[in-house]
């Protein structure tokens, strides 16, 4: 009898435990009322720290930027023109032998890559020790040329750990931009000056890594999923057919605001957008959300989507790539980044339901529950 008892009360728990687990949040407990003062003095932190990293970033854009007129000022005039050749490496004296070697392995691997023996315009590879970095990741830094005909420059920042793996997501994107540069020959002064006013976000990968590619890149159309500010409102504009949107999606965005603007009203954005234009300085490895990814890759699908005969024709071309991409294929270029979106979206299906850590830990509970009335079954049969 007792033990039946406990049994009985033992299953009364467990499901008590997991009716509270799925019970949905009826929004009906406590309030928890915060000071005022003390909202203003996270606000005030949170819109300094912003402030900081637009100026810490605005400097490392000039210093990739000032490191690229010098590597410009010293190419050999030779050089300056758009003949086959090699990349030129520039090396720091703290570098070393081991990773010399291996960051030129690993240009050249890239270069293979887009198919073609020499490059088709100047490439420089400028590597550097940062003694100031921490952890052992490396940044690349991007220099578009200023005039067509000066290098293309890829500057790598390394940690002073003495050996650096160049990952497989990273070691697809080191020549970043410049990749197309390499492949194609100097493009159009209308797709140079695009280039430079997006920073080349568009073409920051020639080949997309098998790692960002297929179902990873894939993402549910909804705010949580593309953060809050103008990128996430122009994806959802371009997802709903508005193709001027999805063309303004590819221009100058700015990287990193994901709160709404009055949630860090102050805070001067401009910089992040127009501060030497054509220059950018990011992590390797570096997170972004699966838009990020797409917009990395679009002329790298465009490329094999149009063939590389076609795609140079449209590189290349006087009137820039939008208006080369309708005359080659006959819709706008907005036309197919919307088809990029799309074929990697999943609809929001809105409904009742149950939040999955709360399935989770319901069925957790019965799983426990089954067990201990199995074991229990069997103790009472082998008495």
């Amino acid at each position: 009898m007792n033990a039946t008892l406990r049994w009985v009360g033992g299953s009364a728990v467990v499901a008590a435990l997991g009716f509270a687990a799925l019970r949905p949040d009826d929004g009906s407990g406590p309030i928890r009322r915060r000071d005022p003062q003390d909202d203003a003095l996270r606000h005030r932190a949170d819109s300094l720290r912003s402030s900081l990293r637009v100026t810490r970033e605005v400097i490392e854009r000039g210093r990739v930027r000032a490191l690229a007129r010098e590597v410009t000022r010293t190419t050999p005039a030779s050089a300056h023109a758009s003949a086959p050749g090699e990349p030129r490496f520039v090396f720091g004296a703290k570098v070393g032998a081991e990773r010399s070697a291996a960051i030129a392995r690993a240009v050249h691997a890239e270069l293979n890559g887009t198919g073609v023996a020499r490059t088709a315009y100047p490439l420089a590879i400028v590597a550097e020790v940062d003694t100031a970095a921490k952890g052992a990741f490396y940044r690349v830094g991007t220099a578009l040329p200023e005039r067509l005909g000066d290098p293309c420059v890829v500057i790598l920042s390394l940690p002073a750990a003495p050996h650096i793996t160049f990952n497989q997501v990273a070691s697809r994107r080191l020549l970043g931009p410049c990749a197309f540069f390499a492949a194609h020959g100097a493009p159009s002064e209308g797709t140079a000056r695009w280039l430079r006013e997006n920073r080349g976000g568009p073409a920051a990968f020639y080949v997309m890594p098998s790692a960002w590619s297929g179902d990873t890149t894939r993402f549910r159309a909804k705010i949580s999923s593309l953060g809050v500010g103008r990128s996430a409102e122009l994806v959802i504009r371009c997802i709903a057919g508005d193709l001027d949107a999805c063309e303004s999606y590819l221009g100058p965005l700015e990287r990193g605001r994901w709160w709404f603007e009055e949630l860090e009203s102050g805070v001067d954005y401009t910089p992040l957008e127009t501060a030497f234009p054509g220059t950018d300085l990011v992590p390797a490895p570096f997170w972004a959300t699966a838009t990020q990814r797409i917009r990395h890759g679009v002329l790298s699908e465009l490329r094999s989507t149009l063939g590389d005969e076609r795609f140079t024709a449209v590189w290349r071309d006087d009137r820039g790539i939008f208006d080369a991409y309708q005359e080659a294929t006959g819709q706008r270029l907005g036309s197919f980044v919307r088809d990029q979106l799309l074929a990697r979206s999943e609809p929001t299906v809105r409904g009742p339901g149950v939040p999955p850590l709360s399935a989770v830990f319901a069925l957790t509970l019965a799983g426990i529950a089954l067990a201990a009335a199995v074991r229990f079954a069997g103790r009472r049969m082998d008495q």
